[in-house]
């Protein structure tokens, strides 16, 4: 009844999920690039990234569009698990962090690989509590 009235069309979920994802993305990345000093990381020959002066790089923040459909693909999927429930937006963020950060494929800094396979302090990779039980390296 109630959860049959409430649920997203699949085109409306997208464009919002466009936007959000779209405008966080630029605002974080400008932040970190700011205050992490991305650009002297990345500018870094042995990064293994592309200069910050790359078209790619550059046209980044506009290709999040492509992200953001993605995302919506995999909440309208769930749907019912994630809208019209008090706590959906909770569901979505655990969602996002468990799989999208935590639990990613790659061994970035921040996941439970990158605290594998890295030499990154978990500290700083965004794992405090693992850097509490984490032998030294």
């Amino acid at each position: 009844m109630f959860m049959q009235e409430s649920q997203p069309r699949f085109v409306p979920l997208a464009a919002k999920s466009v936007v959000c994802h779209t405008i966080t993305y630029f605002l974080m990345g400008a932040l970190a690039y700011n205050f992490l000093h991305y650009a002297a990381t990345i500018n870094n020959p042995n990064s293994g990234m592309r200069p910050t002066t790359s078209t790619w790089v550059l046209l980044g923040p506009a290709l999040q569009i492509f992200r953001g459909i993605l995302f919506a693909s995999v909440f309208y999927l769930f749907r019912e698990q994630l809208f019209g429930r008090r706590d959906g937006w909770l569901r979505m963020a655990w969602m996002l962090i468990g799989i999208g950060i935590l639990g990613t494929f790659a061994a970035p800094p921040g996941s439970l690989e990158g605290f594998i396979y890295t030499k990154t302090p978990a500290l700083c990779a965004g794992l405090p509590l693992l850097a509490l039980v984490a032998p030294k390296r």
